[in-house]
């Protein structure tokens, strides 16, 4: 509607929305416009030509179609109406129009009703209510009747399903009070429909409640009820009940919708509907002949994946509800399918511009493809039975026309018109993207006992959960095939589902489940295949010991006898085990069963002698057989039993501590004790770990170090005065490490780092409170330096982190000082370690011990070490992912760290490590990229400390370096490759060899191409031929076909340039004013000054021929290769 703005009243579910009707629609014809565009309707995208049939064709097509219908499709089209059975909307002030009521007799209404004016006219009236006929009632607005005809137009097209023109006639005008009533007066025989018109009046209460057959809906309109006008439209069929409302006053318009022109469908006789249906699905189901499934598309559309039956509307809800009120009385099952066909299809687009897929016209698309490519079509089925819960179903292809021919009672999934969206490309060629979204309801025989329908196993458990059925109903036969069905595959960690998103706890209350119902049900054969499927007598927990009972009291001893022989023996709890046996025994008291109650007599002494793997759970337990059973008996009996076991060290930790503070321990010797802690050390892995996650293979489980077992073990072995035990476990843990007997993601620094951590505390407290250290845990520390430092390892390194780094501190002073870090080995240790790594190390060291001879040492051979792992390989190649770039910053930064720690005596070890090219480097790549790039910023850095280049060690490393650049990049003049070749004529003003002689100058460029006239083209190629052969210089020609042609020169790489001599001359230079001055550089050179000056500064020049002009043209710069091309 537009420019209005109305509402839907969101307290009761309605149709889903639909596009708005136009008044034209159903108030006049306008067959007489022209359409906008004339385009041939064969263009249309409905190939088979549907919508260009006539109405006789579509009449004809219809009346052939039904009578080809079988009499369960007859019977479901007998619900095919698509309107409503009422229909409501709400309008704001603004959106709707004032009537401006009078009343005869009693004057004017304003609106909003004020509860004054409401009151004054029941006051007059002498009534709690009244109602005024429509002969006393004027409108004084003239746009209330246009209003009104457009919106209960509108709202009657609603209801009908289709466009009607309805007429409305004023009933009576209503007021009531909250101590007064309103009865909906009966419709006249010609009325179709009722309207009630609430205008805006403040009140409470009074809902209204509409009821049709097997529908209902309660709606109410108090909500801001003075700021709205509320509509409600029901067919005469419809009984209205409406309550008095609580407070405030509520004044309405009664209209009767009269239908002249017959345009208002008649609602559906449902009784009569709902008898001839229920005799078509006695046949269908009776008849054997009819396929075991079938589907009828439903009347409207609903969202995908979204619908549940509190949608459904109109039709579709009254079909539902009258099929499932006698689905269990005519044995068949009932279900919603959603249907989502998509598919793809190319063709021709006539008039490409550029539009996108939303703008294409669909009446230009021509050669459509009559089928979809199968790779380009897919279906989506989501289906839910009549309680809204989702179900699979299996065995249907829904969206195969050729295949579900026979599916359908009520056509195709695509004859309706599809969604589409386009897709241009090519400009001439286009993809039709297309969508098919239909509901159906599925109906199924239940004498089917394939595997169609399966339920999600969360809602079988919980539904069979809450069961109180004496016997399963079809719903519970089929949830308990869903639990029966999902077998359990045996996995690391016990039984996993095939299900996704099913977690463990769920699996694990499916046999529960399943005994629970064996039991309501008496049904002994689903109770012991649960029984063995999931092997419930090697752990009844996911039976229950009541359950047990349950089932004894239900089934009786004999049938379950090798089942609770089994629970005694397998069970993996020996507290349940004996809990089970007390309980069967007072069962076995109250029968005369001889055999019942002797095994029951005899089963708590085996359980005692035959104790299954313990746990934390069970220590009290295990503990509390040495009270009743005497501290003998805890010795003899139970501990050669745990002792078999080899139970974590963990547990033997918890039994010592509790058994510590029990009485029994005052009746057993020491000896039982050392023999307890024997027990813990000897279980206790060298490197415990904490394992997480899954065991499937399929997923990875994450690993995390232990080592507070490690701990507790120690402490244990210490308060127990068994010391040997510790140097036992230090030497496990040695030697593992040592046959890299560990995990990758578990490796030996994380247990050290965490145990010095713990150890350390442990000390610092028993130093603090100045007791007995009961042992002396420095061979320990004197373990743990090695794996910090350690580099190289399979696994990975320790981070040299602060933490880490403090943690070494401890180990060293624990472990004996500098001593110990010596006796570590440190340059092997580090041998693995980047540069960076042992420099932080050394200054975390420096800044944790004072000054000292030992230190000194300590660190020049740290130092030498960091120089010697600097990478030098990294300062000729690119970053990578896994390994950073290392650059003259760093070089730097490793020059300061030398001076930091006051090392300087290493400065000639790293100058001679800098020197020196990495193993496939050139002398000259290494000079260019690291040698001479260093010079400047190593002269500016030891300014800062007041030191030069010719200061030791600098002044050798200095001199070295500028030698060996003169010696690599200028031992060659270009005169000693050129020779005494003649470049060019001799014409002192030919700028072809001018050209030419710049372009054997330029170190550049070692192609040029030159476009000319053939004459000049010619004299170049004379002027080449005459160079030797030595040169290497070669020449084509290159024709054009439009302007002059090109030729092509190249000359031999090893040609050197003038310029790239000239180049180096002036970075020689550069690396000699870096020395200083002149005398400065004699000294730091030496003997080999003159002769490297020469080498850099000196030229000779070339012997090529020069014509008598060449003197004048000395000045003028000879053009580059470069320059002239351009």
């Amino acid at each position: 509607m537009t420019g209005k703005k109305w509402e839907i009243n969101h307290a009761f579910p309605l149709a889903p929305p639909k596009e708005n009707l136009k008044l034209d629609e159903f108030e006049s014809d306008s067959s007489g416009s022209e359409p906008e565009d004339s385009l041939d309707e064969q263009n249309s995208l409905n190939q088979d030509g549907s919508e260009n049939a006539s109405d006789d064709e579509k009449t004809t097509r219809m009346v052939k179609d039904y009578a080809d219908m079988s009499a369960l499709a007859k019977a479901l089209e007998l619900f095919n109406f698509k309107g409503l059975f009422m229909q409501t909307e709400r309008y704001t002030i603004s959106s709707a129009a004032n009537p401006c009521l009078e009343i005869e007799g009693m004057g004017s209404i304003g609106l909003p009703l004020s509860s004054g004016v409401a009151a004054s006219f029941l006051t007059n009236s002498g009534a709690t209510a009244f109602e005024v006929g429509p002969d006393k009632i004027c409108f004084q607005n003239p746009d209330w009747d246009t209003w009104l005809d457009k919106e209960a137009g509108r709202m009657c097209s609603e209801l009908a399903g289709q466009a009607v023109k309805p007429v409305h006639r004023l009933r009576s005008l209503v007021l009531e009070s909250p101590v007064s009533g309103h009865v909906f007066p009966d419709l006249a025989p010609d009325c179709a429909a009722r309207l009630v018109v609430y205008l805006p009046s403040s009140f409470t209460g009074g809902q209204l409640r509409c009821r049709h057959g097997m529908q209902s809906k309660a709606i109410d309109f108090s909500s801001e009820s003075q700021f709205h006008t509320s509509m409600l439209a029901a067919y005469s069929g419809v009984h209205l009940v409406q309550d008095p409302i609580t407070s405030g006053y509520r004044l309405s318009l009664l209209y009767d919708i009269v239908d002249t022109t017959q345009s208002i469908p008649p609602f559906p006789d449902i009784p009569h509907a709902a008898s001839v249906l229920e005799q078509a699905v006695v046949k269908w189901n009776d008849d054997e002949d009819e396929r075991d499934f079938t589907a009828y598309f439903l009347q409207r559309s609903y969202p995908m994946k979204k619908i549940t039956t509190q949608c459904l509307s109109g039709s579709d809800a009254l079909l539902v509800a009258h099929l499932n009120s006698f689905t269990e009385e005519l044995d068949f099952r009932l279900y919603i399918v959603q249907v989502g066909l998509y598919q793809s299809r190319y063709g021709e687009y006539d008039g490409y511009s550029g539009e996108k897929w939303d703008e294409v016209d669909p009446r230009r698309v021509k050669d459509l493809e009559e089928y979809a490519d199968p790779e380009l079509r897919h279906t989506v089925v989501y289906a839910i039975d009549t309680e809204s819960v989702p179900v699979d179903i299996f065995g249907v292809d829904f969206g195969n026309d050729d295949e579900s021919d026979d599916l359908y009672l009520n056509g195709q999934l695509t004859d309706t018109k599809p969604d589409s969206k386009y897709d241009l490309f090519d400009q001439e060629r286009i993809r039709v993207d297309e969508s098919y979204e239909r509901t159906a309801i599925l109906l199924v025989k239940n004498n089917r006992d394939d595997d169609m329908v399966w339920y999600p196993l969360q809602y079988a458990v919980s539904a069979l959960q809450g069961s109180v059925s004496a016997n399963p109903d079809v719903r519970e036969n089929l949830l308990l095939r869903t639990l029966c069905e999902e077998r359990p595959q045996k996995g690391w960690s016990g039984y996993q589902s095939n299900r996704a998103n099913f977690q463990k706890k769920d699996l694990e209350d499916i046999p529960r489940v399943l005994c629970k119902c064996a039991c309501q049900w008496s049904d002994l054969d689903l109770l012991l295949t649960t029984l063995e499927t999931y092997e419930v007598a090697s752990n009844l927990a996911l039976m229950g010991v009541d359950r047990c009972i349950v089932a004894l009291r239900t089934f009786g001893w004999e049938s379950l006898k090798d089942f609770f022989e089994k629970v005694v023996h397998k069970d993996e709890s020996n507290i349940r085990r004996q809990e089970l046996a007390l309980q069967l025994g007072e069962v076995a008291k109250q029968t005369n069963e001889k055999d019942f109650v002797g095994w029951t007599e005899a089963q708590p002494e085996v359980i005692l002698k035959t104790l299954n793997r313990c746990c934390f759970a069970e220590i009290d337990w295990l503990l509390g057989l040495g009270t009743s059973h005497g501290a003998a008996f805890l010795r003899d009996t139970v501990y050669p039993q745990l002792e078999n076991q080899t139970l974590e060290s963990d547990f033997w930790v918890h039994f010592i501590t509790k058994f510590k503070k029990h009485p029994i321990s005052e009746l057993l010797p020491s000896e039982f004790v050392d023999g307890c802690v024997s027990q813990a050390v000897n279980n206790l892995p060298a490197f415990p770990e904490i394992i997480t996650g899954s065991n499937l293979p399929s997923q990875r489980q994450l690993r995390e170090p232990n080592p507070r077992s490690i701990v507790d073990v120690l402490k244990l072995c210490a308060e127990t005065e068994n010391l040997e035990f510790c140097l036992r476990i230090l030497n496990k843990m040695k030697l593992a490490a040592k046959r890299a007997q560990f995990s990758v993601e578990c490796p030996p620094w994380k247990y050290y780092l965490e145990l010095t951590s713990l150890l350390n505390a442990a000390l610092n407290s028993e130093e603090a409170s100045k007791s007995e250290v009961y042992y002396d845990y420095r061979p320990f520390f004197e373990e743990t330096i090695p794996h910090i430092l350690l580099g190289r390892t399979y696994a990975a390194p320790c981070p040299f982190s602060t933490e880490n780094l403090a943690i070494l501190v401890i180990a060293i002073k624990r472990g004996g000082g500098f001593a110990a870090f010596e006796e570590s080995k440190p340059r092997a240790m580090l041998s693995g370690r980047d540069s960076q790594s042992v420099q932080k190390l050394t200054r975390y060291l420096i800044g944790s011990w004072p000054q000292s001879e030992y230190r000194t040492e300590l660190v020049k051979m740290l130092v030498r070490q960091a120089i010697d792992v600097f990478d030098m390989d990294a300062l000729h190649q690119p970053a990578s992912k896994d390994k950073p770039s290392v650059t003259i910053d760093d070089m730097i930064a490793l020059l300061r760290f030398c001076f930091e720690v006051d090392a300087r005596s290493e400065l000639q070890h790293l100058l001679l490590h800098f020197v020196a090219p990495p193993t496939g480097i050139s002398i000259s790549q290494h000079i260019s990229q690291v040698l001479e790039p260093l010079m400047s910023p190593l002269h500016a850095y030891i300014a800062i400390h007041g030191l030069s280049l010719e200061t030791p060690p600098f002044a050798k490393y200095s001199a070295n370096i500028v030698k060996a650049y003169a010696a690599t990049f200028m031992s060659q003049t270009p005169a000693d490759i050129i020779g005494d070749a003649n470049i060019g004529c001799e014409q002192p003003k030919c700028d072809e060899c001018r050209i030419l002689r710049g372009f054997f100058s330029d170190h550049d460029e070692q192609t040029m191409t030159l476009a000319r006239a053939a004459k000049l083209r010619e004299h170049i190629e004379k002027q080449l031929a005459l160079l030797p052969k030595i040169m290497g210089v070669t020449y084509k020609l290159i024709k054009s076909d439009h302007g002059a042609h090109k030729l092509e020169i190249v000359k031999a790489e090893n040609l050197t340039a003038s310029g790239l001599w000239a180049q180096n001359s002036k970075r020689g230079k550069d690396l000699l004013a870096l020395l200083g001055d002149e005398v400065t550089q004699r000294r730091i050179m030496g003997l080999n000054y003159e002769t490297v000056v020469t080498q850099i500064s000196e030229r000779r020049t070339s012997s090529a021929k020069r014509s008598q002009g060449d003197e004048d043209d000395e000045d003028e710069p000879i053009p580059s290769a470069k320059k002239a091309r351009t």
